[in-house]
C-alpha cells in the first residue's frame, strides 16, 4: 500500500503561463524562438505593464550567438486571476531598449 502524502508549496507560487499553437505560429513569424519568450517571463529583473487584461513583459535575455543582450517584449493576455494566454512578443528596437536598461538602472538613472 502506498502512504498518502501531501505536496506542500512555500510562498506565492506566482502566475501560470499557457501557450497554444497560435501562440508559437505568432512566436515563429516574429522570429522569436519559444525559449527567449519563457526566460522574459523566468528572468529578473523585469518591466511589467498590466493594463485591464492585456500584460506586457519585457526583460533582456541572452543571444547565445552574440554574446550580447536582446531586449523582447511578450505580450499576454489575462484569462483569470494569475493565468495567463502568451499571445506574441517581439525584439525591440536599440532605442526602447536603452529607455528599458535606464528605467530599471543598469544604464545610470532615469
Amino acid at each position: 500500500m502506498t502512504p498518502p502524502f501531501t505536496v506542500v508549496y512555500g510562498g506565492d507560487m506566482g502566475p501560470s503561463y499557457r501557450w497554444d499553437e497560435a501562440t508559437y505560429d505568432r512566436l515563429a513569424r516574429a522570429g522569436i524562438p519559444w525559449q527567449a519568450a519563457q526566460a522574459v517571463l523566468d528572468t529578473h529583473p523585469q518591466i511589467r505593464q498590466h493594463i485591464g487584461s492585456v500584460l506586457r513583459i519585457a526583460a533582456p535575455v541572452p543571444d547565445w550567438v552574440t554574446g550580447q543582450d536582446t531586449w523582447i517584449v511578450v505580450a499576454l493576455i489575462e484569462e483569470a486571476a494569475a493565468e495567463y494566454l502568451v499571445v506574441g512578443a517581439r525584439a525591440l528596437a536599440a532605442q526602447e531598449a536603452k529607455d528599458l536598461r535606464r528605467l530599471i538602472g543598469s544604464e545610470g538613472t532615469p
